[in-house]
């Protein structure tokens, strides 16, 4: 398109200024023609802009040489000046017969020392160097009622001097617009937007012999002419002699002194029903204005499986460093471990191979969390490790994306009895919902290129799911209602345990969640109403992992 763009308008353009031009040019003129500094002026702007259309085909077309730019332009310049030029002296002609009903005639030059001369000759044909005119409304031989002459704006001469300077504005029009485009360029920006999330070569990309096994790499730290760093990957066995260059940025390989260390886990389950119902297991109460309640594991399932531990240069990007595990991931999968295998193998099917979390930390004993840590990262693919891990003095874990999102939810319900006369009981719960945010039935060809998206509606929806049980049922947690915040209904509910919410009035909102605190913090950012929002990409998913969803009444 914008090839098509740039050979398009160009052309249209010159076009549209040499059409001007000569309708100017053939008006007849009823008192002074045109000035040389006029038509100078006008035919050097229709030059100047034909000189730039000519560089700009051949620049786009790969001529490039200044000589062929030039040459051109001023040839093209010069045949359309003369084109028009010709058809100037026809078309002033054309224009006294039909238009103005005249007669062409040929003025002679006016004799300065005889009072009577009036520049008037009577056969303009036999000579046609001389300047004509039309006369309209004139009286036959009679001096004093010659009519009105018309004179054209422009003798349609071609000069030498008028030569030179269109071929001079030709020549620096040529060179100093060829590059000049009709809007900057988006091609650099669209290439990166299809690039952004592509996935890595993994071990194919690896260059020379031998070729990397068990994934056991290392990564060239030179910095480029193009302004990133090289991260081109060899095999661990490879050897260097001194000064042997990297194939990447041309320069003599220079390894990077450092690499991390992960432990690569991923979901025992891909089943969204089978771990939510594990978190209803595991959901913590507390009466409410009390202390939270110690967080017991009840079910004891272990939510996330270590698959293996591999070790990467820190200058990769993510998407090499999601290839190179998807390419050992079907070995890892193929162990006696049953949970391992099934957690490698729903890896291998849904894992992103363009996005994954990054945790720190001794998290170990924590993986019966759905959320074994707040502080986890979402790595997209052109990011480098480097520039994700800022501190890799503790354990890394790599987190494989198989779709689904923990959210860490704090809400408020009411517990009633099936026993007559007993009151029912208001508590606080916290619990985590599982909630899909990719597509699972991508087809083949495009399986595991995609990073966390959800809409602001299927949010909400699926935070709704759970809580549509009738009020009157007995002997079981009725979770209150979430509805969208309306504005328009005012949204404010009134005060007090026993009263009903309006329709409109419950939200949730975003909080943060500091490591290791028991409570989100009291302080929300702008935006953090759940109901605000429509589409949420990447950054806002990081924030969802990172952050609590607390379940708000009347916005309070």
């Amino acid at each position: 398109m914008e090839g098509a763009t740039e050979i398009a308008v160009p052309i249209t353009l010159t076009g549209a200024v040499w059409y001007l031009a000569y309708s100017v040019l053939i008006l007849p003129s009823a008192g002074r023609p045109l000035t040389v500094i006029e038509v100078w002026s006008m035919l050097g702007v229709a030059v100047g802009i034909t000189a730039w259309m000519i560089s700009r085909q051949l620049f786009l077309a790969r001529r490039r040489s200044p000589w062929t730019i030039v040459v051109s332009a001023v040839i093209m310049s010069l045949l359309l000046t003369w084109g028009i030029s010709s058809r100037v002296r026809g078309a002033f002609e054309t224009a006294c017969k039909d238009t103005l009903v005249g007669t062409i005639i040929g003025l002679a030059p006016i004799d300065r020392e005889d009072p009577f001369s009036t520049g008037e000759a009577i056969d303009p044909f036999h000579n046609k160097d001389a300047p004509i005119a039309c006369k309209v409304g004139g009286v036959t031989d009679n001096p004093y009622l010659i009519g009105t002459l018309y004179r054209p704006s422009w003798d349609a001469r071609l000069t030498v001097p008028l030569l030179g300077w269109l071929a001079f504005v030709a020549a620096l029009s040529a060179l100093g617009l060829r590059s000049l485009r009709i809007r900057p360029t988006q091609l650099a920006f669209n290439v990166f937007q299809l690039l952004r999330f592509a996935p890595a070569g993994g071990l194919g990309t690896a260059m020379g012999k031998p070729k990397p096994k068990a994934g056991k790499v290392v990564a060239c730290n030179n910095a480029t002419l193009w302004g990133e760093t090289c991260g081109q990957i060899y095999a661990a066995e490879k050897q260097w002699y001194p000064g042997e260059w990297c194939v990447r940025c041309q320069q003599s390989f220079n390894a990077t002194p450092r690499k991390f260390t992960f432990r690569v886990v991923s979901l025992f389950t891909s089943d969204v029903d089978v771990l939510n119902g594990i978190e209803r297991i595991d959901t913590v109460s507390w009466p409410r204005g009390e202390p939270i309640a110690p967080d017991a594991r009840i079910s004891g399932q272990e939510r996330w499986v270590v698959l293996q531990t591999i070790e990467l240069p820190d200058v990769i990007t993510v998407a090499q460093a999601l290839a190179i595990i998807h390419e050992l991931l079907p070995k890892w999968a193929d162990v006696n471990d049953v949970r391992v295998k099934v957690a490698g193998t729903t890896a291998v099917e849904r894992a992103s191979r363009v996005a994954c979390w990054i945790w720190r930390g001794a998290l170990s004993h924590r993986l019966t969390y759905a959320r074994p840590t707040n502080e986890a990262k979402l790595a997209i693919g052109p990011m480098r490790l480097r520039d994700v891990i800022e501190d890799a003095s503790e354990e890394l874990w790599l987190q494989l994306d198989v779709g689904l999102l923990p959210l860490e939810l704090r809400t408020g319900f009411k517990k009633t009895f099936a026993e007559e006369g007993r009151a029912p009981e208001v508590q606080n719960s916290k619990f985590d919902l599982w909630l899909p945010i990719s597509n699972p039935h991508a087809p083949k060809t495009e399986r595991g290129l995609w990073v966390p998206r959800v809409e602001g509606d299927a949010l909400r929806l699926w935070l709704s799911f759970d809580r549509l049980r009738d009020a009157s049922i007995k002997g079981v947690s009725i979770p209150l209602p979430y509805l969208r915040y309306d504005k328009k209904a005012g949204g404010v509910s009134p005060q007090g345990h026993d009263a009903a919410p309006k329709p409109g009035s419950l939200d949730f909102v975003r909080y943060p969640m500091k490591q290791g605190a028991m409570e989100p913090e009291r302080d929300r950012a702008i935006g953090a109403s759940l109901a605000e929002w429509d589409w949420l990409e990447w950054r806002q998913i990081e924030l969802l992992r990172q952050e609590t969803l607390v379940l708000e009444l009347g916005g309070t």
